[in-house]
């Protein structure tokens, strides 16, 4: 190799060694963020949602907790942070800890389906009546009691109310039921029948149709 090669060689890697390195950016934290990460943290916010108003990641923001924010460390468990994510900051108003707050949500959660339970029950018992009562009306006006008995079943009503209405056993009632449903299904089978009939009696030619034809 030659000297000029050499010096050339040189000249090469200590240009190598003196291109600058790209500068590290890095965000500092500002006090207001800072404030924001405290409050939102003791609010039980969780930490997707913290990183994404900060337009940070939630590893940076644990890390910033972790290292700067030592008296936040045991502020706040995983439960409060479900039930904040589930239901909004509210569900921590109705009780001191997560915990008496999660006991609270859940006792009120069985109070409303035992008031939604007795309001079906209510609202169903009311529609039973009134089919009860359209049950004795059509009877009185000399409708068919079988007639008015099905009808008031296929409304929902009980057979044990039917029976003591009548009072029968609840097995009459149900043989009752069922005659007249065969009855309806018979009828309708049969006059189904006989517009089949009408309809191959139509389609099929008229001797005089047959007698213009020609030979």
């Amino acid at each position: 190799m030659s000297d000029l090669d050499l010096i050339s060689l040189v000249n090469g890697a200590a240009s190598q060694l003196l291109i600058p390195r790209p500068e590290r950016r890095f965000k500092r934290w500002r006090p207001e963020e800072d404030e924001y990460l405290r409050q939102e943290w003791l609010r039980h916010t969780p930490a997707q949602e913290i990183a994404k108003a900060l337009i940070r990641s939630v590893g940076v923001i644990r890390q910033r907790i972790f290292h700067n924010h030592k008296d936040l460390h045991g502020k706040r468990v995983p439960g409060a942070t479900r039930l904040v994510r589930k239901h909004g900051h509210a569900v921590l108003q109705a009780g001191g800890t997560p915990a008496e707050a999660a006991a609270a949500m859940k006792a009120a959660k069985v109070l409303a389906y035992a008031d939604a339970k007795a309001s079906a029950t209510k609202a169903k018992q009311a529609r039973y009546e009134v089919a009860l009562s359209v049950m004795r009306s059509a009877i009185a006006n000399g409708g068919d009691r079988d007639m008015a008995i099905f009808v008031a079943r296929a409304e929902g009503v009980r057979l044990e109310a039917l029976g003591k209405e009548f009072k029968i056993t609840r097995e009459r009632i149900r043989q009752i039921c069922e005659k007249v449903a065969f009855t309806i299904s018979l009828e309708a089978q049969l006059k189904n029948s006989d517009e089949r009939a009408r309809l191959l009696d139509q389609s099929q030619p008229t001797p005089a149709a047959l007698a213009k034809e020609p030979a």
